[in-house]
């Protein structure tokens, strides 16, 4: 039962600590809607620009702007 909180905590530390690691995003300022908006756009641009590097490696011939077309279909 010790063990899940700690696995958690763990994946929460990734989740927000790598786009911080990788330039994406810096720590907001205070706590303002403002600083705090562009913390979490940061952390999700990571995550977005991180799923489509992942599938041009599997798929050479992934194209993001097909698969948003597709979509809006």
């Amino acid at each position: 039962m010790r063990v899940l909180p700690i696995i958690l905590i763990i994946g929460l530390m990734i989740f927000f600590c790598l786009p911080m690691l990788g330039g994406y995003v810096s720590l907001p300022e205070d706590l303002s809607p403002g600083c705090l908006g562009n913390y979490l756009g940061g952390v999700v641009k990571y995550w977005i620009s991180l799923k489509d590097a992942m599938m041009q490696s599997i798929n050479p011939t992934y194209d993001k702007e097909a698969e948003t077309a597709q979509e809006s279909v």
